[in-house]
């Protein structure tokens, strides 16, 4: 289960990369204006190589799991802890900044604080955690 997680987190997140590209190409009425995308903090000209490169090596450490073996699968307890740890505080430090953006801003929650960058940070999260967790450090 925890390798089909690793692919359904791709899908989502490809599914992201995909919704904001058409979003910055078509502005489809369908979708999201592009500001509920993403925070800003990356113009979106440099952001959609950088999400493209990590679906990438996100595939490979994915298909490296579903084989259980490979260079980008963790082997000892310490990696699997870290992947972990890492996840939590990940994922930890997202819901902190949808906290604070959403409770100082002064525009809905649902876009102010990017609701859709967020669920999505949750997104890569949870793969880093399902990724310190498939083999148990085994």
């Amino acid at each position: 289960m925890r390798k089909a997680g690793l692919w359904i987190c791709i899908a989502l997140f490809f599914g992201r990369v995909l919704g904001q590209a058409l979003t910055a190409i078509y502005a489809p009425p369908g979708l999201p204006p592009m500001d509920a995308w993403y925070s800003g903090l990356v113009p979106y000209p440099v952001l959609l190589p950088i999400q493209i490169c990590l679906l990438m090596f996100l595939s490979l450490v994915a298909y490296d799991h579903s084989r259980g073996e490979g260079r980008l699968l963790q082997r000892t307890r310490r990696v699997s802890k870290a992947l972990r740890s890492a996840a939590f505080l990940y994922a930890g430090v997202m819901i902190a900044r949808y906290l604070v953006a959403t409770t100082l801003g002064d525009t809905p929650h649902w876009y102010s604080g990017g609701l859709i960058p967020v669920t999505f940070h949750l997104v890569l999260a949870t793969f880093l955690y399902l990724a310190g967790s498939s083999q148990r450090g085994q």
